[in-house]
């Protein structure tokens, strides 16, 4: 958990993100994911500059409550991280 509070779709990361990442990462071996405000290609990348991954819900819950399409939510998911090989089985935004 990266913040206390309710989760949700933001337009930043929460303050001290990156300390706290790296103080995960000092103790513990597993891979860390980060998933507070994940909400678009920004706040996606931004997380992966420390993080090993991230998970998107407020944001994937609102277009389904919107009742978008599955294209829709596909293509916005695959938005969220372009870069990433067309061979990789698509795990979210986990590195590696």
């Amino acid at each position: 958990m990266l913040q206390k509070g309710t989760t949700g779709a933001r337009e930043s990361l929460p303050e001290g993100f990156e300390n706290l990442i790296k103080r995960i990462k000092e103790i513990s071996p597993l891979p860390v994911l980060a998933g507070f405000g994940i909400s678009n290609q920004h706040s996606a990348k931004r997380a992966l500059e420390y993080a090993d991954g991230f998970v998107v819900g407020s944001a994937l819950v609102k277009l389904i409550g919107e009742q978008q399409p599955p294209t829709k939510i596909k293509e916005f998911a695959n938005s969220l991280y372009p870069n990433r090989s067309k061979s990789e089985n698509w795990q979210g935004g986990a590195k590696g």
